[in-house]
C-alpha cells in the first residue's frame, strides 16, 4: 500500500484485500459505537472508512438501488448510515483476484428498535489496494428482529 498508516497489515496468512476489509468494518463498528455525539463524530468516522477507496470509486448499497460516486458523496453515504449501523463479518471473506465477498450479519437501530439482515457485499481493489467499487446484495423485505 502507498499509505500503509491508514489500513491495517495483513495477519499472518491473510490476503491483503481481507486486512482492508476488516479495517474499514472496524471503523463502521466504531461510528457506531460513539453514535452520541453523532453528527460529528460520524463524519471523522467516515472519512476513516472513505481513506480506504481510490479516488475513482462508488457504493451500491443495495444492488440495484442508487449509486454514489466519488470519494466525497460516499463520505457522506457512510456518514448518514455508520450510526445506525452495527455489522459483524459472518463467514470467511472470499478473495478473487481483485474482488472480494464479504458475509454479514447487519444490526440496524431504526427509531429505536432493532432489526437485523444478512448481507453480501462485494469489493473491488486497484492495484494499490484501495477499494473502487462495492455493492451490498441484500433485501429489505428480509428485515427481521431476531439474530
Amino acid at each position: 500500500f502507498a499509505d500503509e498508516r491508514r489500513v491495517a497489515r495483513p495477519a499472518d496468512g491473510e490476503d491483503v484485500r481481507a486486512a482492508v476489509l476488516r479495517e474499514l468494518y472496524r471503523h463502521v463498528a466504531h461510528a457506531a459505537r460513539r453514535a452520541g455525539d453523532q453528527h460529528a463524530r460520524s463524519r471523522a468516522d467516515a472519512s476513516a472508512i472513505v481513506d480506504l477507496y481510490a479516488d475513482e470509486c462508488h457504493v451500491e448499497d443495495p444492488v440495484g438501488g442508487a449509486l454514489v460516486q466519488g470519494k466525497e458523496a460516499i463520505r457522506g453515504f457512510y456518514a448518514a448510515t455508520s450510526p445506525h449501523l452495527q455489522v459483524e463479518i459472518s463467514g470467511p471473506i472470499c478473495v478473487a483476484g481483485s474482488q472480494c465477498a464479504v458475509p454479514l450479519l447487519a444490526e440496524l437501530t431504526m427509531k429505536d428498535q432493532k432489526r437485523y439482515i444478512d448481507v453480501i457485499d462485494e469489493f473491488a481493489f486497484d492495484d494499490a489496494g484501495r477499494i473502487t467499487s462495492m455493492r451490498a446484495f441484500w433485501n429489505p423485505a428480509e428485515l427481521r428482529s431476531k439474530r
